[in-house]
């Protein structure tokens, strides 16, 4: 996924702030602790895996897309 830390928690904050969600709420809806969505967006935890990464975007109502380089098939 991306392996910079900074960049995974910024990007889970808009996730969540585009969506109009708090920590809280989405960590009820993904069925974890708010905790954990904290862990990531302060970086004491980082690289989420792709599922979890996957559900939360998918619970912010955004698309993940994925693409090949040329020459790759």
């Amino acid at each position: 996924l991306i392996c910079n830390e900074q960049a995974i928690a910024k990007l889970l904050e808009t996730l969540l702030a585009r969506a109009g969600l708090t920590m809280s709420e989405a960590a009820r809806r993904l069925g974890c602790t708010q905790n954990t969505i904290s862990q990531y967006i302060n970086r004491r935890r980082t690289r989420p895996s792709l599922i979890w990464f996957l559900k939360i975007v998918a619970l912010c109502g955004a698309k993940v897309s994925l693409e090949f380089p040329p020459g790759i098939r």
